[in-house]
């Protein structure tokens, strides 16, 4: 689709499927995407989950992750700055955690991001590579027992192996081209309601942008 809304058009097709939380590879040819199984309603079954790519014109898809085995969900994808590399976030029913696989289709891995605070551990989604690809943004959620948890977005550095949150109650970070700022969605907090999105410095502090229920925000790159 054009920026104006003209020219809307299907690139995924698929019997049985949806899918969910496209991104745009950096030569813009390519958009990677996560492809869930589409079960009947109560079927009591886990769907199988995958990551693919397919070039801009809907041709070539590809599998470069299969998440059937063990996979709950998956989501959150973001492409490295050298368009080799995806990041995604992967659940197994008990925690999230970030990987990276190739776009070639090899193997993936585990992309262990520092441990935070608490001693229930770490939940990590929404991974976003800055434009320089020494840090990445993500939403966390530290558990400090089974039923208290802080989210929200923290930043990984990534030749450091060091994590931060900069920020609470607001999740879904996005790197500004120029990697200085971060667009995210905030929810509420306590008894004021701030849904909408917000631009984050690297600091955490935050100003509006516009409000309601919005999310997955991204900013327009560069030409």
């Amino acid at each position: 689709m054009n920026a104006d809304g003209t020219k809307v058009r299907q690139v995924t097709h698929g019997k049985s499927v949806e899918d969910s939380g496209p991104s745009w590879s950096p030569d813009g040819r390519k958009i990677a995407f996560i492809r869930a199984q589409k079960l009947p309603p109560h079927s009591g079954i886990s769907p199988a989950y995958w990551l693919m790519v397919v070039h801009a014109d809907g041709s070539r898809p590809q599998v470069v992750f299969n998440g059937a085995t063990g996979i709950t969900w998956l989501g959150g994808t973001s492409w490295s700055p050298d368009g080799r590399t995806i990041a995604f976030a992967a659940g197994d029913g008990q925690t999230s955690s970030i990987a990276v696989t190739p776009v070639d289709g090899s193997e993936a891995e585990r992309y262990p991001l520092p441990d935070g605070p608490g001693d229930f551990g770490d939940d990590d989604s929404d991974p976003d590579w800055s434009p320089d690809g020494r840090h990445m943004a993500v939403t966390r959620t530290t558990w400090f027992c089974e039923r208290c948890d802080i989210e929200g977005v923290a930043i990984a550095d990534l030749d450091n192996e060091t994590i931060t949150m900069i920020a609470e109650e607001i999740v879904d970070p996005s790197w500004s081209p120029d990697g200085a700022q971060l667009v995210a969605s905030a929810g509420s907090s306590g008894e004021e309601k701030l849904e909408g999105l917000v631009v984050l410095d690297l600091q955490g502090k935050s100003r509006p942008l516009i409000f309601g229920d919005v999310s997955s925000p991204a900013w327009q790159p560069v030409r």
